[in-house]
């Protein structure tokens, strides 16, 4: 009877160590390779691409939002963190802006070279942090498009998180009444969240040289 016995305990015990299994590791699942969210988004919009093996909670670290460009994001499940690149795209920067040009003159003060009833259209570029500038722009005093940029067809801005650059340019600027062709550079490119929750490019510096001297024209855009 006693050998019965141990013969069951012995099964028994064999029994339970074939049934204990070690947890499985969560790991995380991601939809895509390429996860690319709007200016504005939220980690739910990054989170909808990412979940774990185990149905564990996912985290994402990382990300500015109100920033163009390939972000480095830590995501988290668990006791497993792994980094993955985020790309904010430009589309919300696009559109139909207002504006206002003006050069800088000998006193250092910003003289106006534009009134009121200008606009410009701003179009998505071919990679998701460009935008194209073209080359002409509607003139409220004469009633048409007037090309700003002479013949140039339309300069790309490629926004890459505090990098932000315009293609360089040569030729006749549209406010230059000496029609010289001139060296063109963009500077200070800034855009922002606005009041009511939209995203806007809000200026920026167009630079010439000619001879070895420099005129310095600002756009203002609403």
């Amino acid at each position: 009877m006693r050998r019965h016995v141990w013969i069951f305990v012995v099964a028994v015990a064999v029994l339970m160590l074939s049934c204990h299994k070690e947890p499985v590791p969560s790991s995380l699942v991601f939809a895509t390779d390429d996860i690319v969210v709007d200016l504005g988004a939220t980690d739910a919009d990054v989170l909808q691409y990412v979940s774990a093996s185990d149905g564990a909670e996912v985290t994402v670290q990382g990300i500015d939002y109100n920033l163009v460009g390939k972000q480095e994001a830590v995501f988290t499940a668990g006791n497993v963190s792994e980094k993955r690149s985020v790309k904010v795209r430009a589309n919300r920067l696009a559109g139909r802006y207002s504006f206002m040009a003006s050069i800088l003159d000998i006193d250092g003060l910003y003289y106006p070279l534009t009134g009121e009833g200008w606009y410009w259209d701003f179009a998505l570029g071919n990679t998701y942090n460009q935008i194209i500038i073209p080359d002409s722009a509607y003139c409220p005093y004469s009633y048409r498009m007037e090309h700003l940029f002479e013949d140039q067809g339309g300069l790309t801005m490629t926004l890459e998180g505090e990098s932000r650059s315009i293609t360089p340019w040569r030729g006749k600027l549209y406010f230059n009444v000496s029609y010289i062709k001139k060296d063109f550079e963009f500077d200070s490119i800034q855009y922002a969240r606005q009041s009511n929750g939209e995203y806007a490019i809000t200026s920026f510096l167009m630079i010439d040289t000619y001879n070895g001297k420099h005129n310095y024209y600002k756009f203002e855009f609403e």
